[in-house]
């Protein structure tokens, strides 16, 4: 606390909210009111609901990415765990390398390896689902990643150890899923 109250500031970035001591923050906040411009950002994967990075999500307009669906044409969103198709019982079962995921519209398979395509920025915006906010606040979940640690095979697996371990499943949907949840 006393190296926060040494530092004026203009801009913050609250790196792993959930990380942090929230009693911290007000104080941290209150370093930014000798500037006219302030700007602070809150980052975090979300644990539980009403804690850390969920309390300032609640209180944004909780901007969602929104992109044309290379099949239907809509404009859709990667919704977790709707748009993963798991094919497959167990992580040893072979036919899991057939697990994809969908338009949540069309139900049309949405191919891994033309992502960059379909979800472009000339193909997509965040779109806000709670209007009327002041502070902007944005949702992402792993569904939308382009690196081969984020392939639908691989959260297919993730997906399938969550069945029967509580941390797993704790951390599939917070850092996979991007939401709060509780086992």
């Amino acid at each position: 606390r006393s190296k926060l109250k040494s530092i004026p500031v203009g801009y913050i970035v609250f790196d792993e909210v959930n990380e942090m001591n929230m009693k911290n923050i007000p104080l941290a906040l209150e370093r930014t009111s000798g500037h006219d411009e302030v700007m602070a950002d809150f980052l975090s994967t979300p644990t539980v609901g009403g804690v850390g990075i969920s309390v300032y999500y609640e209180d944004s307009t909780q901007n969602h990415y929104y992109f044309k669906c290379p099949h239907c044409s809509r404009q859709t969103e990667l919704i977790f765990p709707d748009c993963l198709i798991v094919t497959a019982e167990s992580i040893n079962d072979p036919s899991i390398k057939n697990s994809h995921l969908i338009c949540p519209d069309c139900k049309v398979k949405l191919d891994h390896a033309s992502k960059t395509e379909w979800l472009s920025l000339s193909n997509a915006e965040w779109l806000p689902t709670k209007r009327g906010n002041v502070y902007q606040g944005f949702y992402i979940n792993q569904l939308y990643s382009m690196t081969s640690a984020c392939h639908p095979i691989k959260l297919a697996e993730s997906f399938l150890r969550a069945q029967s371990d509580p941390t797993e499943e704790q951390e599939l949907y917070n850092s996979k899923g991007g939401m709060t949840h509780e086992v």
